[in-house]
């Protein structure tokens, strides 16, 4: 290894799609590594492989058994009827049939894809397309894996919103952080926020626990105008975007009752928010109906217009037309979470809820404002602020040149931990000896 600058000899990496591959997020992530992979190799064009996790029929109904039980307790009857339905709307789990075709879309034509279901399936196809590490696995893989391996963690959340959580549920992320921890020779995770955690719930080695880079970038067809695509929504002239799933810990209710308060100021009085995402939190199904209510009686029906589940260029260009975007979440892995990502890379506004993990967004030297996610009043002063004081965007060439610096970045990241985790001396101590948590 030669400092920032690694010499490749096409060394073949393997990207695990795993459950990646079955939401949008999970895909705009895979994205995102890839991108930065190749920007990071400087000027080499590294070999990169897609692996799809395919699970035969009863695995799937192994994996949900648990979930249906924990449901049916919940819920009661209806438990595993919601459940399905959840399922069905988030994950490929029941059909199958995996967004191959939309990722190889996504990361080129030249990525190869190949299918597995076990441990023992991927450990043959790494051999025999001498792959020489996979990533980001998030979960540990087995003694049957001799590829080395670079885990995921996404986030603490059932250590700070325990609330959320079943002890089932809690139980089951502690195990797979500590497995994965255990067993992966390095753990890559989405901020600094998350690599503390690591630090202090998973002990070990801090040394193996890598913080990416915030990595935005946008794709270039973002950057074309085409209204058509929003038209058909029938949106306020002006607006705020909160492009959050309709989850408790998301915490709509104080952007709701920050427009409330700025209906009363005669030049804003007009102004209206657009919510994207799953109206369904399988957690809390009184969560959406709450909203609900409280927008029927805070009489804001005709200012708030939720959208649900849209196609991602379409939110793109809703983004593109936000005065900005509103992030009032009490809890994300990353900073700002998926809707301050694609702001930052469209140079997009945002007024975020002031948490340690989205304070790392003031690094990107993007327009963004904090407040404290309970106090609707600071929210409303600035969402005000922004609706008088429109913030103008960098152009297409710029945002361009700034996301393919930020993947660099991480690629750059990325190879080193790679190269790091090949010649890691297994002989050593590993990532974790004792759990602290």
């Amino acid at each position: 290894m030669t400092g920032n600058c690694p010499v490749f000899s096409r060394m073949r990496v393997g990207i695990l799609g795993g459950g990646f591959l079955s939401w949008g997020g999970g895909i705009d992530f895979l994205r995102m590594l890839v991108d930065s992979l190749r920007l990071g190799a400087e000027g080499e064009d590294p070999d990169l492989v897609l692996l799809a996790w395919t699970p035969r029929r009863s695995m799937v109904r192994a994996l949900l058994a648990p979930w249906y039980r924990w449901a049916r307790g919940r819920y009661g009857p209806r438990g595993p009827a919601q459940l399905r339905e959840a399922l069905r709307e988030h994950s490929t789990f029941l059909s199958q049939k995996w967004q191959t075709s939309e990722i190889v879309d996504t990361l080129g034509r030249d990525t190869p894809v190949l299918s597995y279901s076990e441990d023992a399936d991927l450990d043959g196809l790494a051999q025999q397309h001498r792959i020489a590490c996979l990533l980001p696995a998030t979960r540990a893989l087995s003694a049957d894996v001799r590829t080395p391996w670079i885990g995921y963690v996404s986030d603490f959340q059932h250590r700070y919103l325990t609330h959320l959580f079943s002890p089932a549920e809690h139980e089951l992320r502690r195990k797979i952080f500590h497995a994965m921890a255990t067993c992966g020779r390095y753990l890559v995770m989405n901020s600094q926020r998350t690599r503390q955690d690591c630090v202090r719930f998973l002990c070990g080695d801090e040394t193996r626990f890598v913080a990416l880079p915030f990595g935005a970038a946008p794709q270039p067809d973002w950057l074309r105008q085409d209204h058509s695509l929003i038209d058909k929504y029938d949106l306020p002239e002006r607006y705020f975007l909160v492009a959050n799933q309709f989850w408790t810990h998301k915490n709509h209710k104080v952007a709701f009752d920050a427009l409330r308060i700025l209906r009363e100021t005669p030049d804003a009085s007009d102004v209206g928010i657009v919510c994207t995402g799953s109206t369904r939190d399988y957690r809390d199904g009184h969560y959406f109906p709450s909203l609900m209510q409280f927008i029927r009686e805070s009489r804001l029906s005709d200012q708030v217009r939720i959208l649900g589940f849209i196609p991602k260029r379409d939110q793109i260009e809703i983004m593109k037309n936000a005065i900005a975007v509103v992030q009032p979440t009490l809890f994300e892995g990353g900073p700002g979470g998926g809707a301050l990502y694609d702001a930052v890379s469209l140079g997009v506004a945002g007024i975020v809820s002031d948490l340690p993990v989205n304070r790392e967004l003031e690094a990107t030297g993007a327009p963004i404002a904090f407040f404290e996610p309970s106090d609707a009043r600071t929210l409303a002063a600035l969402m005000l602020d922004r609706a008088r004081n429109p913030t103008s965007r960098p152009e297409a060439q710029a945002l361009i040149a700034q996301g393919e610096a930020r993947r660099r970045a991480v690629g750059r990241v990325l190879w080193t931990t790679i190269r790091r985790a090949i010649g890691a001396d297994l002989s050593r101590k590993p990532l974790v000896t004792t759990p602290c948590d």
